[in-house]
């Protein structure tokens, strides 16, 4: 389908990945390749195709909000599109401690001085969470009483399922010891 895509005078490839680190990427895109992620971007580019980072505003990366845009730098992903979480309601950052949304706050001014004019992205989004960091005020009708809210709880139970290798613990150790 790629080869048939390609011919296509504007085809554009939303790519959704949360993660510029190798193991992370593969615990939240679980039976994701790393390098093979990163070789279908290089062809893609290689390709002239336009390449649009989709990644969710989730526990996964709001704390590492710098080394995203570096890869997509890196890697000429000029266009990122941030979409809202919703569910599972564990992962959302706007729903955690204070000491970890006030970490999330300063990953996304580093990346608001850093890059505006660098890499296109909405940067009124990254503002917009900002603000519900800042005000715990997101959406709470959107979470339904039923969802677990327990980021351990949650995390334990996927790698449980799923049989993971590597636990959000060691991954995230960081994160881990402020929930």
């Amino acid at each position: 389908i790629y080869s048939v895509l390609k011919k296509f005078p504007e085809v554009n490839w939303m790519i959704s990945f949360d993660n510029a680190d190798q193991q992370k990427f593969e615990y939240v895109r679980h039976g994701a390749e790393w390098e093979r992620f990163v070789s279908n971007i290089a062809i893609l580019k290689r390709d002239n195709q336009y390449v649009q980072a989709h990644p969710a505003y989730s526990i996964y990366c709001a704390l590492e909000l710098e080394s995203y845009y570096q890869f997509c730098h890196e890697h000429n992903l000029t266009d990122i599109f941030w979409c809202d979480l919703i569910n599972p309601v564990a992962l959302d950052i706007r729903q955690h401690n204070d000491e970890l949304k006030n970490l999330a706050i300063e990953q996304i001014d580093k990346v608001l001085d850093k890059w505006p004019g660098k890499i296109t992205s909405n940067f009124d989004t990254l503002r917009s969470y900002k603000k519900h960091l800042q005000t715990a005020q997101y959406y709470p009708e959107l979470h339904r009483d039923s969802q677990e809210t327990d980021l351990k709880k949650f995390s334990l139970a996927i790698e449980k399922k799923l049989k993971k290798s590597k636990t959000f613990a060691e991954l995230w150790p960081n994160i881990y010891k402020l929930l």
